[in-house]
């Protein structure tokens, strides 16, 4: 997924979790990082194409959102700004 890859500049590996029956990414998120993202993977992840009920991407669009808006600028231009320079530091960029 390029969420994942941009998330953590590696491909996506993912695990199967016993307790929750559900197929999740093997690199856990960061805790800065909105539980959105969490539900955005394990929706992803655990789509049957035979499943009559499929995730709403659109509501979880809508979500995220919604979460930008409420976060304060400040915060969330400051996480912008680390992840920017995490990337960068890491060679993303070269």
């Amino acid at each position: 997924m390029i969420a994942h890859y941009l998330m953590f500049n590696e491909d996506l590996k993912i695990q199967f979790c016993e307790n929750s029956r559900k197929w999740k990414p093997f690199l856990p998120m960061k805790q800065q990082w909105s539980p959105l993202w969490e539900l955005l993977f394990t929706s992803l992840l655990n789509t049957s194409p035979c499943e009559q009920v499929q995730p709403s991407l659109s509501d979880i669009c809508k979500q995220f959102q919604q979460h930008l808006m409420n976060s304060k600028s400040k915060s969330l231009k400051g996480l912008l700004r680390q992840q920017e320079v995490e990337q960068y530091e890491s060679g993303m960029y070269n």
